[in-house]
């Protein structure tokens, strides 16, 4: 990958397309009608939204029935995701043998399938780079550590003190040996990670390991790769984009800084970064029609009482996490009982209440009603399909300026889908080394 002009022109393109539509995805869907988004949108896509059904978006994207779009939308996106999948190394083999029952105790069958294959990929990382030492940086509760193999020396660090105590437990009570495992509480920084590397493993030379790297974590373990020669490798699956704070770590290299930051500001905002990192758009492709109007309706409904509450001039505030049980969308009448009871409400000046309670369900219902009869949660079950069809565009962006950083620094750089996709998501995995 290092030697290839494939990253950089597949990163240029897949950047200038995702950016070109940004008007699809470049805000909140809970206020896509208090900020009247559909209105502006260019006539083009809002008859597309409105004249199309669902399951047919679906299956133009899916490729089963064509479809014109803007632009050559579907066309020219189905293209960029048959480049990325040209681009991608073949995921190594499977572990031959599954762990022991006692080993993965306390894991879903999510975290079993992530921790299985990373653990077998880090002890081949391991062995091609002749080392013994990992480090596992952001190790929450252990659960790589009780899969990888007993040969290995790991330092674990986690920021989380609770974390750190409850993964101690976890590896007692797992009855893998810990006498190579070091645990400590350690906030990962550029700076300070490779003297502690150093304190805990001596000079040996280090795979740097990260499973689910939220946030600035991948983007600083990859530039402490760079900068430091004792260091081997690093493997890396990185997640939730939109927790980066630094706004070097949203672009990294030189070609992604020359493609996306003409003026300087980096293209992509909160709700592109929080795009990047949901559910891809084959869970829905396997949803049935009653499954997608389900989540039109948890999505219209939460946005038509949005552009409600502005227009009362009312502000919401939680009572509870979740807010509206799945049984609360199933109709404009039960749903104002819910909110009722989910949210306080408060005027701008903060007030309590600005109404009666039979007063306000009243009118809520009514606007609920009105969206529905318009034809406003379907529109936007449009939307939210074609926005999640650009899931895997966006997150390729990101992932491959990261790769292209490595490259610029003189690293080798392989790039797999390590996961089953429908099961982890986040399936993306980095292996970076020095040649």
């Amino acid at each position: 990958m290092a030697c290839s002009s494939a990253p950089a022109d597949l990163l240029s393109d897949l950047a200038n397309f995702v950016l070109e539509v940004k008007f699809l995805y470049d805000f909140s869907n809970v206020r896509v009608m208090a900020e009247q988004r559909l209105d502006k949108m260019p006539k083009e896509w809002r008859e597309l939204l409105h004249s199309r059904r669902p399951r047919e978006i679906l299956e133009a994207l899916e490729g089963k029935q064509p479809m014109d779009g803007p632009g050559d939308f579907f066309a020219r996106r189905n293209a960029l995701l048959d480049r990325i999948a040209h681009l991608l190394v073949p995921p190594p083999a499977s572990p031959a043998e599954a762990l022991p029952r006692r080993t993965w105790k306390g894991m879903s069958p999510k975290k079993v399938q992530e921790v299985e294959a990373l653990a077998s990929l880090v002890h081949r990382v391991c062995s091609d780079s002749g080392t013994s030492a990992v480090v596992d940086a952001g190790c929450g509760l252990a659960h790589l550590e009780r899969a990888l193999d007993p040969s290995l020396r790991v330092l674990a660090v986690e920021a989380n003190a609770g974390h750190c105590s409850g993964a101690a437990r976890r590896l007692a009570g797992s009855g893998v040996c810990q006498t190579k495992v070091f645990h400590d509480v350690f906030d990962v920084e550029e700076e300070a990670l490779p003297l502690k590397v150093s304190e805990s493993l001596g000079p040996e030379k280090v795979v740097l390991v990260g499973l689910h790297c939220c946030g600035d974590l991948a983007p600083t373990l990859l530039r402490v790769l760079a900068k430091d020669s004792r260091l081997a490798a690093a493997v890396l699956v990185p997640c939730c984009y939109h927790r980066t704070k630094s706004q070097s770590n949203i672009v990294m290299s030189d070609k992604g800084r020359e493609v996306m930051c003409n003026d300087g500001e980096v293209p992509f905002s909160y709700p592109a970064l929080r795009l990047a990192c949901q559910e891809p758009l084959e869970t829905w492709m396997d949803m049935s029609d009653e499954e997608l109007h389900e989540r039109a309706r948890f999505q219209g409904f939460r946005a038509v009482l949005e552009d409600f509450c502005q227009s009362q001039e009312l502000t919401l505030t939680k009572r509870k996490r979740r807010c509206v049980r799945k049984s609360g969308v199933q109709s404009p009448e039960v749903y104002a009982e819910e909110v009722l009871e989910a949210y306080e409400f408060r005027t701008e000046e903060g007030g309590g209440q600005s109404c009666e309670e039979c007063d306000f369900k009243r009118k809520l219902s009514n606007a609920l009603q009105s969206q529905v009869d318009r034809g406003f949660l379907e529109v936007l079950l449009n939307l939210t399909i074609l926005q999640l069809s650009l899931q895997r565009l966006l997150e390729y962006v990101i992932i491959l300026d990261r790769c292209l950083f490595a490259s610029e620094n003189k690293l080798s750089v392989q790039l797999f889908e390590l996961f089953e996709a429908k099961v982890s998501p986040r399936n993306k995995v980095v292996v970076c080394s020095r040649d």
